[in-house]
């Protein structure tokens, strides 16, 4: 793929790729003395490699959430003398079309706002720490087309650690937890699901989840579990055991869709695996995708079509599309 000039800056890329495959969506951090950003959106032609369009947003920007084809994305804007809270709106990444999130539905004290959305972008949570005594955890769930509320959970803070809350990607509350995991629960009853860990990663339809080990909680050389998204039953593990050193350098991955695939990344290897069985479906080799420029501790990050038969990698300011060959 054809990458910007300026790939060697980008931190924290976000791959996606559009629902019928066709187009490569991007979003990054750019690298900037005073850590302010900005935030660069790139667009690729997946057949030709060429790069159809790219947008840099203003200073003190970041992408907060976006749906499962990257196509709107969820940003907060901060107010570079800090006088204000940030602004957060919508932004059609193919249009440049943007729409702002209500500031009612935060905390008037919340300088930096927390919201998130569903995969789908039907939903926009809003996290607020003011509800009742006992459970000022707080998410409530707006319909965007509407702008109207149409679910609200509290829970209580933990007893350490950050906490905050928003949706799933699948539309479910989420109650997140820094030291522990999240707690995922019915928008409408209330009713706890599942309990997933903190390196967890849900299906776009809520399915299946993928849990990895997670240092300071589990044991070196602990399995990649594979749960039933519903209601947390073991459904079976990847064919992929992790040794202490490997833990520390694995980015959990991504579903392809809902098609029965799962892609992740470990040391200098990327595997395509089936769910839930976890066997292991495809393997990368780095020389067809890592930046040999690179640091060899720099992160990875992938993208797979709905259908799992291709997959994109960045690596560095290397970008490469592949073809999943079972």
């Amino acid at each position: 793929m054809k990458t910007s000039p300026d790939s060697a800056d980008v931190t924290w890329p976000q791959l996606a790729f559009s629902h019928n495959g066709r187009v490569l969506r991007e979003n990054a951090s750019l690298n900037s003395d005073n850590n302010s950003g900005p935030v660069r959106i790139a667009a690729y032609d997946t057949v030709t490699g060429a790069v159809i369009r790219e947008r840099t947003l203003a200073l003190y920007t970041r992408v907060e959430s976006q749906t499962s084809d990257g196509r709107t994305l969820l940003i907060s804007q901060a107010d570079a003398a800090g006088n204000a809270p940030a602004k957060l709106f919508l932004l059609d990444a193919d249009t440049g079309v943007t729409q702002p999130i209500p500031r009612e539905w935060f905390d008037a004290d919340d300088e930096r706002p927390t919201a998130a959305l569903s995969g789908d972008g039907r939903l926009v949570s809003a996290y607020s720490e003011n509800g009742p005594q006992e459970s000022p955890m707080v998410v409530t769930l707006y319909d965007w087309k509407t702008k109207k509320p149409v679910a609200k959970q509290m829970e209580g803070f933990p007893a350490g650690g950050a906490a905050s809350g928003g949706v799933t990607v699948d539309g479910k509350i989420e109650f997140d937890y820094i030291r522990s995991g999240s707690e995922i629960v019915d928008p409408q009853t209330g009713r706890v699901l599942t309990h997933e860990g903190v390196d967890s990663v849900r299906s776009p339809d809520g399915a299946w989840v993928v849990d990895f080990p997670y240092e300071p909680v589990t044991d070196p050389g602990v399995d990649v579990k594979i749960t039933h998204g519903e209601d947390g039953r073991p459904a079976g593990k990847l064919d992929l055991p992790l040794t202490e050193d490997q833990r520390e350098r694995v980015w959990p991955g991504t579903f392809c869709g809902t098609s029965g695939s799962f892609v992740t990344a470990v040391d200098d290897t990327v595997y395509v695996f089936q769910i839930p069985t976890g066997m292991k479906l495809a393997s990368f080799a780095p020389a067809t995708w890592r930046d040999a420029k690179a640091p060899a501790d720099s992160s990875v990050s992938i993208a797979c079509t709905d259908d799992g038969k291709r997959i994109a990698i960045r690596s560095g300011t290397r970008l490469t599309v592949q073809d999943v060959k079972n």
